[in-house]
């Protein structure tokens, strides 16, 4: 079981890796478990879906993130980034638009926070709200681009009860973009991702667990997702 005193200690731990003293300070002051910092509109991610397929989006999550340089992975943490998606071709907006990363099959584009073409892409398309829900004991299994020595494996679980299918992009790809910026994923690392109702019903010794407040009672925390290692053979 994960208590209360967990989760709020492994947020202001993310917190803490954002520098933002402001948030901080807001968050160690308040009893509400929901207290967050404001973001701007410059510190929006966009990602433009043509349609969703579980693992061509978790890859190109993982290989977005793996782009991004030291600055703009700083920026990331410190703006608590948030994401938004759209649906769209990547491909009948490529002329327009020029995406920082389209994933090889044309489902998936993403623009990097802070990009002067934001405002119009979200003012052209809709948001993406399909219920692409995996069910939950399914998994699959993706890379982190790149190689080193003794790449290590890592299972991702993602908590979906009672979320919409765009909370789910939301966790998911959070979880993954910030392993990558932080090192908890690092390049060449096999990460399999596996759906579950609950990360409170899960055995695991979690290397980092995805916190934000329960949308059922905001005065308490939820734990979204986390990341723990995986052992045995890989893909």
């Amino acid at each position: 079981m994960l208590s209360q005193e967990r989760l709020r200690s492994e947020m202001e731990k993310r917190i803490r890796r954002s520098g933002n003293a402001e948030a901080l300070r807001v968050f160690q002051n308040s009893e509400n478990a929901a207290a967050a910092p404001g973001r701007s509109d410059a510190s929006v991610a966009i990602v433009v879906m043509r349609c969703f397929k579980a693992e061509a989006f978790a890859s190109s999550s993982l290989a977005f993130a793996s782009l991004l340089g030291e600055t703009a992975r700083r920026r990331w943490l410190a703006a608590f980034t948030p994401t938004i998606f759209l649906v769209g071709n990547p491909a009948n907006l490529a002329a327009r638009f020029a995406f920082d990363f389209v994933h090889s099959d044309n489902t998936i584009a993403w623009l990097a926070p802070g990009t002067k073409s934001a405002m119009p892409l979200r003012r052209l398309l809709r948001l993406f709200e399909a219920n692409i829900i995996p069910d939950a004991g399914s998994e699959f299994a993706v890379r982190v681009p790149g190689e080193r020595a003794a790449p290590a494996r890592h299972r991702v679980y993602v908590a979906t009860a009672g979320i919409s299918g765009a909370e789910y992009l939301v966790h998911l790809n959070h979880t993954l973009a910030e392993g990558v910026i932080t090192g908890s994923l690092l390049p060449g690392d096999e990460v399999v991702v596996r759906s579950v109702d609950q990360l409170d019903a899960v055995k695991e010794d979690f290397d980092v667990i995805r916190v934000h407040f329960d949308k059922n009672d905001v005065g308490r925390l939820r734990a979204y997702a986390g990341i723990a290692p995986l052992h045995g053979g890989g893909i």
